[in-house]
């Protein structure tokens, strides 16, 4: 059988060199991250949080970044306009 899976040598489905064990390495304690585990804690709820707070801290970084773009064109035009009445 030729193609994606005589690629790379590894166990069908997990990557070779041994990258995809659940062991103590960094990819494991990631890949362990990722599924809301921190060694054996069950931490899905704390990703859940996590969430929540990355998704409104950048809601309302947006708007406050908006607001100071909004007020930075608006004091640019005001000199504009100063400038062409002189």
């Amino acid at each position: 059988m030729k193609g994606a899976a005589s690629s790379g040598g590894g166990q069908q489905g997990k990557p070779a060199g041994g990258f995809g064990q659940q062991g103590n390495s960094f990819v494991g304690f990631i890949h362990g991250l990722h599924e809301g585990r921190v060694g054996s804690v069950n931490v899905k709820w704390l990703a859940d949080v996590t969430a929540v707070g990355l998704i409104i801290l950048t809601v309302t970084g947006i708007s406050l970044s908006l607001q100071t773009l909004r007020a930075q064109r608006r004091s640019r035009n005001k000199r504009a306009a100063e400038s062409l009445h002189r």
